[in-house]
C-alpha cells in the first residue's frame, strides 16, 4: 500500500463538497464488500463487511475476525448483534442515518461548509494513494474550531467509496478504518444477509421502544447555548419502573451532522 499524500493546489471547496455528497451516496447505495481493519487506540480490529442496496432498502453484515466472534447483520431498520463469545443476542432499531460503517448526516452536508473546510489534494497527481488495490484520492475535512473532529478520507477514484478514514482532534488521531480488500457484487445471494452463528442456545432480547418522559420530568431537564450548528438529535427515557422508582435515566444525542455527543443524566 502506498501512501503519498504530496503537497498540490487544493480544488475548489464546491467540488470537494459534491465528492463528499457522492460519498454519502455510494454508502447508502453501492454494493461492497471486504475486509475492513478499524483502529481505536490500542485497539485494532479486523471484520468482514458487505453492503448491499435493492429496490429502497439497505442491508449490511459484519463479521468480526478477532476472537470474540461476534457479528452484525442488518435490514433495513432493524438491526441485530450476536455476541458470539457470551451466547447472546441484541435486535435493535436504527435511528435516522445511522449505519454500521461510519456515515454522515445527508442534512448535515447541505450545510458542512459552515463548519468545516472540505478540500481535495493530490487530484491528477502521481504518485497516487493506493490502497486496497485501487487508486483513492484525498479528502480533507477541516473544522474551523476546536469543537469538532477532523476526518481525513480516501476515497475511491471510481466509485468514490471511501477506502480509508481517519478521524483526529486537532491533528492528533483517535481511530481510523480501513479496507484491505474490497470488491462490487452486482447482486447478494439472500445468505449474504444470515448470520454464520447457531444462535439456537443463545438469549435474545428485544430492543424495547424508549419509555415517553414523564410529565414531571419532562420541562426539568433541557440544553442551553449548544455550539454553532449542534441540536438535539435524539432523546430517551429510561425508568426503574415500580421495583426502583428513584432511578431514571435520561439520554440526549446532540449533532452537527458528522459530530455527535451524547449526554446522560441520572439521579446520584
Amino acid at each position: 500500500m502506498g501512501m503519498a499524500l504530496v503537497a498540490t493546489p487544493v480544488w475548489a471547496a464546491e467540488d470537494a463538497l459534491q465528492w463528499l455528497i457522492r460519498m454519502d451516496q455510494t454508502m447508502r447505495t453501492q454494493n461492497y464488500q471486504g475486509t475492513v481493519v478499524y483502529q481505536y487506540g490500542d485497539h485494532i480490529e479486523t471484520m468482514n463487511v458487505r453492503h448491499g442496496y435493492s429496490q429502497g432498502r439497505e442491508r449490511e453484515f459484519m463479521q468480526s475476525v478477532n476472537s470474540d466472534g461476534h457479528e452484525t447483520v442488518r435490514d433495513g431498520d432493524e438491526v441485530m448483534c450476536i455476541m458470539h463469545k457470551y451466547k447472546t443476542g441484541m435486535v435493535m432499531t436504527l435511528h435516522g442515518d445511522a449505519s454500521i460503517l461510519p456515515m454522515f448526516s445527508s442534512e448535515a452536508l447541505q450545510t458542512v461548509g459552515q463548519h468545516y473546510e472540505v478540500s481535495l489534494v493530490n487530484i491528477g497527481n502521481k504518485p497516487v494513494t493506493r490502497i486496497a488495490g485501487r487508486s483513492c484520492d484525498w479528502l480533507l475535512v477541516t473544522p474551523r474550531d476546536k469543537l469538532r473532529f477532523g476526518y481525513r478520507i480516501c476515497l475511491d477514484q471510481v466509485v468514490k467509496l471511501p477506502l480509508k478514514m481517519e478521524i483526529n482532534n486537532q491533528g492528533k488521531m483517535l481511530e481510523a478504518l480501513m479496507f484491505t480488500e474490497v470488491s462490487f457484487p452486482k447482486v447478494f445471494d439472500n445468505n449474504a444477509w444470515r448470520s454464520t452463528i447457531n444462535t439456537q442456545s443463545f438469549s435474545v432480547q428485544h430492543e424495547t421502544k424508549p419509555a415517553p418522559v414523564p410529565k414531571s420530568q419532562a420541562n426539568k431537564w433541557r440544553l442551553e447555548s449548544l455550539p454553532p450548528g449542534f441540536k438535539v438529535v435524539n432523546k430517551g427515557f429510561t425508568s426503574g419502573g415500580k421495583e426502583n422508582p428513584q432511578h431514571w435515566e435520561h439520554r440526549m444525542s446532540v449533532s452537527d451532522g458528522l459530530a455527535t455527543v451524547s449526554v446522560f443524566l441520572s439521579p446520584v
